[in-house]
């Protein structure tokens, strides 16, 4: 069987699966400057190589991580999701999926060892749904949350987040359920924003992340967003099943997300509007 097949092709990757054998996979072109790549990754689709054999897309640190994993489902989404963003990154850069060197960088970030291109990624996940997030030469950061019934958003944003923030959560008349979903939103923003700066969550969570609404398709135009690292654009992008997620590129200028869909690369939507100011 043929690796999976990306209908807007303008690459081909030439990738050594084994002894002798070849496999061509054409794929989409990889982001210019001033957008950013967003892959949906269900964890629950069974992928062209199973994690039987590893080899084909994990390095030699990836498979020991995958062993020390004890828990099936926990091992079986690690596994997927690092074969997918290897196979993703391998079709942008040309490389082998299993020849990429990836490596923590700033509290624990994945990072790709030498950048070919000025390509930057970075992956979220939530439950068997996982994002990832690619630009070139500039950092970005992305997150994607299920909001629980059970959270207590009210107590949580009074606690953490800045006055006109709290006031949008806690906003009289709302339900808890529309509660919960605006204090995750503002959350997945403020994760976004502290991935993509290589910061740590509590640095980013007094940072205000604006434009206090949602709008059509789950999703809000470019916010510019100024905390502790600097400028960012912050968008909100479109993920299934009720979950949140929002994407964060550093630097001023407006880089909209174009989201495809794993493992098949069908643009999921057109780019998302300018960044405006928050």
């Amino acid at each position: 069987m043929s690796p999976p097949a990306f209908p807007r092709a303008s690459v081909e990757l030439r990738d050594t699966v084994g002894p002798g054998a070849a496999a061509h996979t054409p794929v989409p072109p990889a982001p210019g400057p001033d957008a950013v790549h967003v892959w949906h990754i269900p964890l629950d689709h069974p992928l062209h190589r199973t994690d039987r054999a590893p080899e084909y897309r994990l390095d030699r640190a990836d498979r020991d991580r995958a062993d020390l994993l004890t828990d099936p489902g926990t091992r079986r989404r690690f596994v997927r999701t690092r074969g997918a963003v290897r196979l993703i990154l391998a079709a942008y850069t040309g490389l082998p999926p299993g020849g990429l060197r990836l490596r923590a960088g700033i509290h624990g970030k994945p990072e790709l060892v030498g950048a070919p291109g000025g390509l930057t990624f970075n992956v979220s996940h939530s439950g068997e749904l996982a994002l990832l997030a690619v630009a070139r030469h500039r950092a970005v950061g992305v997150d994607v949350e299920q909001p629980r019934s059970d959270l207590p958003a009210a107590r949580l944003a009074e606690r953490f987040y800045p006055v006109e923030e709290r006031a949008w959560v806690c906003e009289p008349g709302l339900t808890e359920d529309e509660r919960v979903r605006r204090y995750v939103r503002l959350w997945t923003r403020k994760e976004a924003y502290v991935k993509a700066a290589g910061g740590r969550l509590a640095q980013g969570l007094h940072v205000p992340v604006g434009q206090l609404r949602e709008t059509g398709r789950d999703r809000a135009d470019g916010i510019r967003v100024s905390g502790f690292a600097g400028p960012a654009t912050v968008y909100d992008v479109p993920v299934p099943d009720g979950r949140l997620g929002s994407v964060a590129v550093r630097g001023a200028a407006p880089c909209p997300p174009v989201v495809h869909l794993w493992p098949d690369g069908t643009e999921a939507g057109a780019s998302y509007g300018r960044g405006t100011s928050a």
